[in-house]
This record gives C-alpha cells, structure tokens and sequence, in this order.
C-alpha cells in the first residue's frame, strides 16, 4: 500500500502543477497520515513548499467542540492571510465532520471563514485540485470493506493521463459545436438548455496553463470528464435525481433557467431550504457534464466519484463565472444524474448512462 500512496502523492503533485518555489496548500481531510507525507515529498520534490492543513472529521469536530468562537475566528483570519499568498490549493478529500451537535456560534464562525476563503480563492482564482481518498473512514461511510474501495478507485485515480486526455478528446470532436442540449432522465423528464457559443471544458485531472487561461481552475481526481456552462436563463424542463444530499426520488422544475419546484419522496423541503440558504443564484445551472473515466464504471454513492464513471451525466447549480459563466452564487455543488441521457443537436452522446459515440 505504501508504493500505491507514493504514486498516488506524485500524481496529486503533478495534477495540481506544483512548480518551483510554489506555495501549495494542501486541506487534509481524509485523515491519512501515510499519503499525506508522500504528498508533501511529492510537492517538495518539484520545488514546491508545501503547507498542511490538517482538516480531518476527528479534529475539526473536537476543534468545534471545545474552540471558542472568538479564536476560531481568529484562527481563521491568519489562515485568509496565508491564502492571499498561496498559489495552489489541494484538497485530499474524505468524511466530512458530523456538525449537527457543534455549538451554534462556533459552527457559524466556521462558515464564515468558508465563506471568506472561498472568496479569497475564487478572487485570485486558484488552482484546485480535490482528491477523493480511498481511506477506512470512508469506506465504512460507504459500507463498503476497504480493500474494496481501494480497488475501485486507485486505478482510476492513477488512470494515465494520455489515456483519460484520448478518451476526452474523442467526445469532444463530436460534441464540440453542439449548440442544444436535451437531458432525459427516467421515464418522462427531459430538460433543453442552449449553449451559444460556450465551452466544453475538460478535466484530466492536470490543471495546466490551458486550463487556467480558459477557466478550468478546478479539477478532481479521479479525473476524466468533458462539461460545459449553459446560457443560465436557458434551462426549460424536469430533471429527476435519485439522490441530493439527504432528498431522495428528487425532481427539479426549471423556467427560464431557474429551478421553480423541487418534489421529492422525501427530503424536498429541506433541500429547497438548503439551495435559499445560499446568496446569488443558487438555483440556476451552473454547468452540465460526462464522466468519462474508463476505469470506473459503477456507481459506490460518492458523488465525487460517481460523476466520473464513464457514461455518468452530472448537473451542478450555482456559482459558474470562474469557467467563464454568469452566475454569480455562494453555492456550487454537483448532482449525479442516474441512468440518464444527453443529445447534442439531436445527436445521442450518451444513452442511460453509456457512451454512444
């Protein structure tokens, strides 16, 4: 295992472009101690300096326990100093911490300084690059064992680049000049958006000087996916979704690109309550993709994950100006759109979750 956290740690190097004298912060979330020294070697080893932020459930739930709302603050204002001189960001994703029990003020510190940092970042747009880490914790999170989790996902986190860039590259010569986009979903939803003009952007999960100049800042590993914003007021339809966060059997409404009616099995007023708690546009698309990674091709209820499986369609709403976009939100998140179906100009691109082209 020690091997495949190395490689792992070079490929998270690599993958967020750690050049000399770069300053990277690297958010541990995933709690391990192991691939969190290969991935300081890795950035260190390309002349990177690199500085941990150790973000684990464990410690930042205990943080939230005992901390004092003041000096959470206080932490938290030296941290915004440091990310105004940071020039990457590197998030070694895991179990997020359970808040439902921390105390009301030390949670609302915490989600200011969120609210600060995201800003930061987003200002000076940073390159972002979130991992998805095959840990223990996050395999019992699944119910999964872990040997099981780490081979589901460590090949497609170590997948060749040239491999993921070949298979991007071919939907992208079909896709590329589509101009109407139509997305079935179970038996009767069908959403239409336009797109005039804008990009498809890729992600191979390397975030390279072409893909800062055209805005894909943010770049996940497993990696391998080809999206695209929409023209925001567009957006006319339904769109069913298995799951969105805590909702289940969720259907969206859309007219003139803003989510109108949210159904659900169960879950819909707390989801609605959710998408108002954020600023901005938080109901309108913010952009629609493909998951195109070949060495993942079933679903383990980890949207990260999930949206990469080769065939996976994935809806995000929110905050989209950083990939050239208008959106403007406090709220970016993506939905994994199960067993669906994408035309381009008429033209079938992917049918019940399998490339067709």
């Amino acid at each position: 295992m020690q091997n495949q956290w190395a490689e792992l740690g070079r490929r998270l190097a690599l993958g967020v472009q750690a050049g000399p004298g770069d300053l990277v912060l690297v958010r541990d979330v995933a709690g391990s101690p192991e691939l969190l020294l290969e991935t300081v070697l890795a950035l260190e080893l390309r002349g990177a300096v690199a500085l941990p932020y150790l973000m684990s459930a464990a410690k930042m739930e205990q943080m939230l326990a005992a901390g004092n709302p003041a000096l959470i603050t206080a932490h938290g204002a030296g941290w915004t100093q440091l990310l105004q001189r940071i020039d990457r960001v590197l998030v070694l994703g895991g179990v997020p911490p359970k808040l439902d029990h921390a105390p009301p003020a030390a949670r609302a510190a915490l989600d200011a300084l969120d609210t600060q940092w995201s800003a930061v970042e987003e200002t000076r747009r940073l390159p972002y690059l979130v991992a998805a880490i095959p840990t223990a914790a996050q395999a019992d999170r699944l119910h999964l064992e872990h040997e099981a989790l780490l081979a589901h996902l460590m090949p497609a986190l170590l997948a060749p680049v040239e491999e993921l860039r070949a298979e991007i590259g071919r939907i992208l010569a079909v896709a590329g000049v589509a101009e109407r986009l139509t997305i079935r979903t179970g038996e009767d939803h069908e959403l239409r958006m336009i797109r005039r003009g804008r990009p498809w952007l890729a992600d191979d999960g390397v975030i390279d000087a072409g893909d800062q100049a055209s805005g894909a800042i943010v770049s996940n590993l497993p990696a391998a996916s080809l999206y695209t914003t929409i023209v925001e007021a567009s957006a006319e339809g339904s769109v069913a979704l298995e799951r969105a966060g805590s909702a289940h059997g969720v259907v969206f409404q859309f007219r003139d690109g803003r989510i109108v009616a949210i159904e659900a099995e169960a879950g819909a007023n707390e989801l609605a309550a959710f998408l108002d708690s954020h600023n901005g546009e938080p109901r309108r698309i913010s952009h629609i993709g493909i998951g195109l990674n070949p060495y993942l091709r079933l679903p383990i209820g980890w949207p990260l994950v999930d949206e990469h499986v080769h065939g996976a369609l994935f809806l995000a709403l929110g905050e989209n100006r950083y990939m050239g976009g208008d959106n403007r939100s406090s709220l970016n998140i993506d939905f994994v759109l199960g067993n669906a179906t994408l035309r381009a100009d008429g033209l079938t691109l992917v049918e019940h979750s399998q490339v067709m082209v």
